[in-house]
């Protein structure tokens, strides 16, 4: 099970350089508007018709530990249902509010209302996007990458192509210096190209242990 956070080339490269996501910037995928939280989701095996579906907006992922759920303090709900503030989505109630927790835990906040919520939502057909439409996890702090990232994946259809391209050399150098692994997750539109979300979840598992 992992958190991640999906972006862009520009934003992944500004990131890296502050060593941290800025919940005060446009980090994530919103065009208009900073709305002072970050977008995260959960992944986690298994998850309902996921053979064909896209792990995460945009091209690039931070990958953290689910520990970060521990740490700070965190509410998801169906995908645009954020509230204007932080605070605003912290006071939200059930249903509204698929799970939350207020930081600094011993112990794992309840996710099992919000793993129903995504595998619900798994019947809707969305084609690739489905999943990232089942909900997003919400967090109001700045987040160092010394703290829970385990690295950055890089969603491509020609890994040897982007391997040697200047993009991928500058990702080396930026992760290494975070000291966070880079790999890349390959992923076309032909069905039979796909490794699907449990797909994504091995490629992680294989660069950290």
């Amino acid at each position: 099970m992992y958190v991640i956070h999906g972006t862009s080339y520009e934003n992944c490269v500004s990131i890296l350089k502050n060593k941290k996501i800025n919940h005060i910037s446009k980090t994530g995928m919103l065009q208009d508007e900073s709305p002072n939280q970050i977008f995260m989701s959960l992944i986690y095996k298994n998850i309902k018709d996921q053979v064909y579906n896209m792990p995460f907006w945009g091209g690039y992922a931070f990958v953290f530990s689910p520990e970060i759920l521990k740490k700070y303090p965190f509410y998801a709900n169906h995908i645009g249902d954020f509230s204007e503030t932080f605070e605003e989505g912290m006071s939200k109630k059930e249903p509204e509010k698929y799970a939350c927790g207020s930081g600094n835990l011993k112990i794992m906040p309840k996710l099992s209302n919000l793993k129903k919520e995504i595998d619900d939502y798994m019947k809707h057909d969305m084609g690739s996007t489905t999943f990232m439409h089942s909900h997003e996890i919400l967090i109001g702090n700045d987040i160092p990458l010394n703290e829970y990232c385990l690295g950055v994946v890089v969603r491509v259809a020609d890994p040897q192509m982007f391997e040697n391209s200047k993009e991928y050399k500058n990702l080396m150098k930026l992760t290494k210096k975070c000291d966070i692994f880079l790999t890349i997750f390959p992923w076309s539109h032909k069905k039979s190209f796909n490794l699907g979300l449990d797909g994504f979840i091995d490629i992680v598992n294989k660069k950290i242990k």
